[in-house]
């Protein structure tokens, strides 16, 4: 288990992540930041988290837009941490 993680962007930011573990319980009126094991960065708003229908004991990420219907759907198992963007 991580204990705590920080990450600096290329424009200079730095995050510290906040453990996967507490993802369900973010504010789900904020924006996000979903860091992945393979350096990915995805923004959005936190739609949801659900047990994959076609892998066994996975779970995907549902991240959207806030002012849009559609969503993508992100591997949970995956994710080194999230943040709050500013």
């Amino acid at each position: 288990m991580i204990t705590k993680c920080k990450i600096t962007f290329n424009d200079g930011r730095k995050v510290t992540l906040k453990q996967p573990a507490t993802l369900a319980q973010c504010d789900k009126t904020r924006e996000i930041g979903l860091f992945f094991n393979n350096g990915d960065v995805y923004s959005g708003f936190f739609k949801g988290l659900e047990p994959d229908e076609t892998e066994d004991d996975e779970m995907t990420i549902f991240l959207g837009k806030q002012d849009r219907v559609s969503m993508i759907g992100l591997p949970y198992e995956r994710l080194i941490g999230w943040f709050y963007e500013n």
